[in-house]
């Protein structure tokens, strides 16, 4: 879920991961999202109402952290494939 504290604006809710959600970042800019789970994948999600996003299956274990570089151009994953990727 993403709150906006606005009155006038209704929470989004984002749907797709198929295990738990480890970790969550969003862009610099405000208009990304990337998160990652126990469903050995990362998502990116575009921050709007209908909540579409991008699937990246890279890892073979659980996705335990993601970070986003300052100007949101890279992404940073690891998993307990003891893997670090960098996209």
């Amino acid at each position: 879920m993403v709150w906006n504290f606005k009155s006038t604006m209704r929470p989004f809710r984002f749907v797709g991961h198929k295990g738990p959600v480890y970790d969550v970042k969003v862009a610099p800019a405000g208009n990304m999202i990337a998160s990652c789970s126990a469903d050995n994948t990362i998502r990116i999600w575009n921050n709007t109402v209908e909540g579409h996003s991008q699937v990246i299956k890279s890892h073979s274990g659980p996705v335990r952290s993601v970070d986003l570089s300052f100007n949101g151009q890279l992404l940073l994953s690891g998993s307990d494939d003891k893997i670090l990727k960098v996209f």
